[in-house]
């Protein structure tokens, strides 16, 4: 799991949450039913808590494919190759089916990061100057009651009541105006303590940092604002039906303190009780006026709310297979080594070097594609090889050689004159020292069964030479000369040490043939696409 995909999942799910939480009216109206505005409300919590939650979680739980494959990650990102791939490892690179689009993983996490703290950045800043704003008049404001950490202040610099929270402190706070009308002044203080028994003065930060996280998905903006209307909307509803003030009343007050909204340009954003949209201004009349209409009954409305969570839970558990992981993990490797041993004699290591070029088999697109391509021309090919090995009882691990050398395609001179020739890529002057005729127009490298016996001889008497079939593999690669003078200078005999000593060179060789057979020996276990 990767915060990348963290990142993507929780703004498609937010997507979806936000769809379901603003259509939540018309697919209730459908069935002649509706859910109260405190209801829509737990709803839309439920949604945006179930879609940040399942983003996160969903990775380690099992899931569905259910969802079309649309990415995959990829060790290396594609390369034409015409044999196996030697370049070193690179950053990881996550490819997009449908678009064909290649982008270097942790450039995408680099954006993400970019993005989401970017817009925390924002967030918190705009937080800072509201909540110092609020906390200016509040200060300033004159005490009118307190009970508890509740506490009630009238102020001339602000024409609209609002409502503030912070740790240990609930505030309500009211224009001075308002104490000439105490009918309005009792709304407003209804209204404003609701707030705060719902909670909505302490969501409030939670829904300006999740803006700000998600700055650049208009989704979260929508999903905000539909809540923060649902908080005015169920605190008129609760106030009307508990308090006991008529709905009448109720609206004058909400247009008489509309109107001092539109000139309370400098009140701090979401601190006041009325808001300035004339859409939200006239659902809220409507619904305080309008036909409330049936509603469904608490079991009935819970089961409702449950089956609106459930598509985005769904959803989540559905993600995580829309990405395909096709690097080779370290643990993976580790159980196809441990399979390649069983019933082999071959000295099979698995270390970094290995991993490495696994993930270059089997984790790159090139090397997948190269690998697949091998390997079927090696069941073609690699029986009279197996059996010649068999015959010289030397381990038939070595049909890995071909498969790296040349993919098992029997190359002429000119395809790659820097290395050789045939299926195992014998130069001309090991192929001659092999006993191998190059001359007069003939190149015995070129026909497959008198090569593969002269590569055999050779690889036999490297090994008869050091005793090692590592740096048997070793010398085939880079010579006689090379391993004896590395092992003098370097006072090792770890092949896998001495390679790093050739520099300029293929320094991956063993580590590639020790990859090759590893994946020979599990090919029915090798993942496909």
């Amino acid at each position: 799991m990767s915060f990348p995909q963290i990142y993507v999942s929780m703004n498609l799910l937010l997507l979806l949450a936000c769809a379901i939480a603003v259509s939540t009216r018309t697919i209730l109206a459908l069935t002649g039913r509706r859910l109260s505005f405190q209801q829509q409300l737990y709803c839309a919590y439920g949604l945006v808590a179930a879609a940040l939650v399942m983003s996160v979680a969903a990775p380690f739980m099992v899931h569905s494919s259910f969802l079309p494959a649309t990415a995959q990650i990829w060790s290396a990102p594609t390369a034409n190759r015409r044999s196996m791939p030697a370049a070193p490892a690179v950053s990881p690179t996550i490819a997009v089916r449908a678009t064909g689009t290649e982008l270097p993983l942790d450039l995408l996490t680099a954006i993400n990061l970019a993005c989401c703290l970017g817009g925390l950045t924002v967030a918190a800043t705009r937080m800072v100057i509201s909540v110092t704003t609020t906390r200016r008049i509040i200060a300033a404001a004159h005490p009118l009651r307190r009970a508890g950490a509740l506490r009630l202040l009238a102020t001339d610099e602000a024409r609209v009541p609002f409502s503030f929270w912070q740790p240990g402190s609930f505030y309500i706070v009211v224009p001075v105006a308002l104490l000439a009308r105490a009918a309005d002044l009792r709304i407003a203080i209804h209204h404003e303590a609701q707030h705060h028994r719902q909670g909505d003065t302490r969501v409030l930060y939670a829904v300006q940092l999740l803006k700000g996280a998600l700055l650049f998905n208009p989704a979260v903006h929508i999903l905000c604002r539909h809540i923060q209307e649902l908080q005015e909307l169920a605190c008129d509803a609760a106030v009307v039906s508990r308090e006991g003030i008529n709905g009448p009343s109720y609206c004058a007050c909400l247009l008489r303190i509309a109107e001092a909204v539109r000139a309370a340009r400098d009140l701090p954003a979401c601190m006041q009780m009325a808001a300035g949209a004339r859409t939200l201004l006239a659902r809220r009349i409507d619904a305080l006026l309008g036909c409330p209409g049936r509603r469904l009954r608490q079991a009935t409305a819970a089961v409702a709310m449950v089956a609106l969570i459930s598509p985005v839970v769904v959803t989540a558990l559905g993600l995580p297979g829309t990405i395909q992981d096709r690097r080779i993990s370290t643990a993976q490797a580790e159980e196809m080594a441990a399979r390649a041993r069983a019933h082999s004699s071959f000295p099979i290591v698995m270390n970094a070097q290995v991993l490495e070029q696994l993930n270059q088999l089997l984790g790159t697109p090139a090397g997948r594609a190269f690998t697949r391509a091998s390997l079927q021309r090696m069941r073609r090919q690699g029986t009279a090889t197996t059996h010649l090995l068999e015959q010289l009882r030397l381990p038939v691990e070595l049909i890995a050689v071909p498969l790296v050398e040349s993919g098992y395609r029997n190359l002429p001179p000119d395809a790659n004159p820097v290395h050789g020739a045939g299926l195992w890529q014998l130069t001309a002057p090991a192929a001659r020292s092999s006993g191998l005729t190059l001359e007069g127009g003939r190149d015995e490298r070129m026909d497959p069964v008198l090569e593969s016996q002269a590569a055999a001889r050779l690889l036999s008497g490297l090994y008869a030479q050091f005793g090692d079939w590592n740096l048997a593999l070793l010398a085939y690669n880079s010579g006689t000369a090379f391993v004896d003078r590395s092992i003098r200078e370097a006072g090792t005999r770890d092949a896998f040490r001495l390679t790093q000593l050739r520099s300029g060179h293929d320094q991956n060789y063993v580590a590639r043939v020790m990859a090759a057979i590893i994946v020979i020996r599990n090919m029915r276990t090798v993942p496909s696409d």
